[in-house]
């Protein structure tokens, strides 16, 4: 990979099913990164047009403390989608609470961990399912039986159409479930601190995400080894700039 601050918007759908058959470890690492990479960074550049509109209303709120109508409904659907309380709260502070949902994560943590849960894609859930990431569902109809289920658990790891989806999925999750509060917290403070997201400290803030005692030293030690801190401020290339 060159490590050109921008990366082409060339999107694959699924993984090669020969990504197994790579016997260099760094080339299927090589290849892994340049077919998750720019999935990332388009979720990742989604979030922040959302985070940018939500700042936008926020700071509005601060100076005219009025809003349109329209500016209202998409605060207040969007307050319901995160599970954030809008009864008896005042706008800024539902604006303030979702700033703390929506952000990025941080390139290369996801690209971590969807190396961690996927093999570097080469798990079976990856290549029948999409799931880079291994998430739980226990939804019948969009999953995989785990092999090694410990007796009496039920879940199944879930599947997806195409590798976006799951990517989505994931940061859906990290930003949304209670499990990750402390993660969303540590973040905010980089934001209100005006630092930039350190990935090997908000690392360490997601212990709840596997049942490994030591999950966040091993994320830690991919995104040390593989040097994935370089992926972090990547940017897509405009559409009209590639021809």
């Amino acid at each position: 990979i060159s490590f050109t601050k921008e990366v082409p918007g060339f999107f694959v759908e699924k993984l090669p099913k020969d990504i197994s058959f790579i016997k260099e470890t760094e080339i299927r690492k090589k290849v892994f990164i340049s077919i998750v990479l720019p999935l990332v960074v388009e979720t990742n550049r989604n979030i922040a047009l959302k985070r940018s509109r939500l700042e936008k209303i926020h700071n509005k709120l601060q100076t005219s403390k009025t809003l349109t109508l329209s500016e209202h409904n998409w605060l207040v659907n969007l307050a319901v989608k995160y599970s954030i309380q809008t009864k008896h709260v005042h706008k800024i502070q539902i604006a303030k609470n979702l700033l703390k949902h929506i952000d990025i994560i941080p390139n290369s943590i996801a690209i971590a961990q969807a190396a961690k849960e996927s093999g570097w894609g080469t798990s079976r859930f990856a290549k029948e399912g999409n799931a880079l990431f291994g998430q739980w569902t226990y939804d019948d109809s969009n999953g995989l039986l785990p092999a090694k289920r410990t007796k009496g658990d039920d879940h199944l790891v879930k599947s997806f159409d195409n590798l976006r989806e799951s990517v989505v999925s994931y940061m859906n999750n990290i930003n949304s479930h209670k499990a990750y509060d402390s993660f969303r917290e540590l973040r905010s403070e980089f934001r209100n601190r005006k630092k930039p997201l350190d990935s090997l400290i908000l690392v360490q803030e997601l212990s709840p995400y596997a049942e490994l005692p030591n999950y966040t030293q091993i994320l830690h030690l991919i995104i040390k080894k593989n040097k994935l801190y370089m992926f972090d401020d990547i940017k897509l290339v405009d559409k009209d700039s590639l021809v």
